[in-house]
């Protein structure tokens, strides 16, 4: 947290920046944060692969009269598998990408631009 002070013509009133700077100083944070962002990662992965798996679930196993047009013959579940095998990484990036892995925005919160 940073302090500085502004000079009015009647007192100096306090600015305070509220962002937190997160600084690793050592191997064994670095080691840590490499932990916690890998297990995100794992975890994402996972409820990834779970959606993918409760969507093919509902989609096709439950005979559901809304999904099905005709009488086409629904795809195997090795289908919808490799499919998301191929998709994870895509969604993995796209959160890297959004910051979701960041060490700033995950203990610092995110900056509000006003």
């Amino acid at each position: 947290m940073r302090v500085t002070v502004q000079k009015t013509s009647t007192k100096a009133l306090p600015k305070i920046d509220f962002r937190v700077v997160h600084d690793i100083v050592n191997v064994h944070q670095r080691t840590e944060w490499r932990w916690l962002t890998l297990g995100m990662i794992l975890l994402d992965l996972l409820m990834i692969a779970a959606g993918f798996i409760l969507a093919y679930v509902i989609r096709f196993r439950l005979n559901i009269p809304f999904f099905f047009v005709g009488s086409e013959e629904s795809p195997s579940l090795r289908f919808y598998i490799t499919l998301g095998a191929f998709l994870i990484p895509f969604w993995i990036a796209i959160y890297a990408a959004a910051g979701l892995y960041s060490r700033q925005n995950i203990l610092g919160g995110p900056v509000s631009i006003h």
